[in-house]
């Protein structure tokens, strides 16, 4: 037994050696990048095989901003068969993201046995990070330096969240042409009408080839000075009738029990209406978002922002906005509906929550592939499942005398933007406006100890037909 203990190690000892020959046989002269420069660029390699074996060699490159606000771009992966004794020049493709600051260009190199399986650390031979950094023109500072809130998740999206894309719809919103642009960015026209074509596909932007506009409502600070009182009266009035109605809703909870139509176990997941002893989500979710801003934001219709998108991707359509030199009026929240097999399902949510995207989630919209997304597994959404006849009866009671308040609020925030984009499209001022109003609504009801808050405010609430 010992004897083939000592065979086997010897054995194992050999490989080991063997590994490290093989490993030997490889090696880089030369290798530089064609320019560092945003956009395709290249690696050019000079590879020596100086074993009697071929080899199979699996070059990757991988470029990432040391801001994760950028976007990284796609790992790039390239097989060679290298011959014996045999000196190799190769080119691996690096495309480098437009943005500004570090950025880290990885180069590794894996000697394999066949190229369609997984990579390993033990196979890598060879590895270098290229450093490059991009200072921002001094032009663009002062564009950058603009204060510009895009809406919850459009914030967090690769292709608009950072100084760049800021500093890029600045220019636009001054009216400046591609060439002004270019000019401000130091780079030539065909970079400006590449990343204008990009936001164009996606809606957000409407260009004649020479100048581009928003496609969608920008608020700025006057507007929302303008209106801002309005707003603050609405949320102290609705506030008193929602507390008022507060004590009607409970008598009524009471009735719905005393008549069987109501389960008294507020943990009986089985009773399709059990989520009413939830005030937080009923209030947040069913009350404010599913009916009063139902009728606020889209006249009573239910919507959905990521109608023809994702959260991950967040092209909200007709309910963009761009909120221009202040981020003081703005909300917390979201809401969109959506069908999911037959069943109406609420998203939505309050404060700021660890979203987890697909590393390929543009790529996979692009392609019109589902993307699947998902919150921190730490802190996932509550989840509740109702039917609508249930919980009808004690959102009317909370409902009683909050409409003429909606309706006054909508017609002031029409007075405030006449004339403007509001007047060709109303979705994305209204979701906006609507956003402030729960947000403060939903932190008032907290802060006077009328309702207790939920540990973690994001809900998914799902009919059950």
């Amino acid at each position: 037994m010992r004897q083939k203990s000592l065979i086997c190690c010897y054995f194992f000892f050999l490989c080991f050696i063997a590994s490290g020959l093989i490993a030997s046989d490889l090696s880089v002269d030369d290798l530089s990048l064609s320019s560092s420069n945003w956009g395709n660029q290249t690696v050019s390699i000079k590879l020596s095989n100086t074993g009697e074996d071929y080899k199979f060699v699996v070059l990757v490159s991988e470029v990432k901003f040391t801001d994760s606000s950028y976007e990284s771009s796609p790992l790039v992966k390239v097989s060679h068969l290298i011959e014996p004794e045999s000196n190799n020049d190769f080119t691996l493709p690096v495309y480098i993201p437009a943005g500004y600051g570090k950025v880290e260009i990885d180069i590794s190199m894996y000697d394999v046995v066949d190229t369609l399986d997984m990579l390993l650390e033990s196979q890598r031979f060879f590895n270098k990070i290229i450093q490059v950094e991009f200072e921002m023109p001094e032009k663009l500072k002062s564009a950058a330096g603009t204060q510009i809130t895009f809406p919850k998740f459009v914030e967090d999206n690769s292709s608009l969240g950072n100084k760049m894309s800021l500093a890029l719809f600045t220019a636009i919103l001054e009216g400046k042409t591609i060439t002004e642009i270019a000019d401000l960015f130091q780079v030539d026209n065909g970079f400006i009408k590449s990343k204008i074509d990009e936001y164009q596909k996606s809606g957000l932007i409407i260009s004649d080839g020479s100048t581009a506009i928003p496609n969608f409502i920008t608020i700025n600070k006057k507007q929302a000075d303008a209106i801002k009182p309005s707003i603050d009266k609405a949320v102290e009035n609705l506030y008193q009738v929602i507390v008022k109605n507060y004590s009607g809703y409970d008598s009524t909870l009471n009735a719905l029990v005393s008549d069987g139509k109501l389960t008294a176990d507020k943990n009986d997941g089985l009773d399709m209406g059990t989520i009413l002893y939830q005030k937080y989500p009923v209030t947040f979710g069913l009350f404010l978002w599913d009916l009063l801003g139902r009728e606020f934001v889209n006249d009573g219709k239910p919507f959905n922002i990521f109608e023809n998108s994702d959260p991950c991707n967040a092209i909200m359509g007709d309910y963009m906005y761009l909120l221009v030199g202040t981020d003081v009026y703005a909300g917390n929240s979201y809401y969109y509906a959506k069908e999911e097999h037959g069943d109406e399902v609420i998203y939505c949510g309050l404060g700021h929550h660890n979203f987890v995207c697909p590393d390929n989630y543009r790529e996979l919209a692009s392609r019109r592939i589902t993307v699947r997304f998902g919150f921190d597994y730490k802190n996932p959404d509550n989840v509740y499942l109702y039917k609508e006849e249930n919980v009808r009866e004690p959102l009317s009671v909370l409902m009683d005398g909050t409409i003429e308040y909606v309706d006054k609020l909508k017609g002031q925030l029409a007075d405030v933007f006449a004339g403007t984009y509001y007047d060709t499209n109303n979705k994305g001022t209204r979701y906006w406006c609507w956003d402030i109003v729960v947000t403060q609504l939903m932190n008032k009801l907290v802060e006077n100890n009328i309702i207790e808050k939920d540990k973690v405010q994001l809900y998914r609430l799902r009919t059950a037909n």
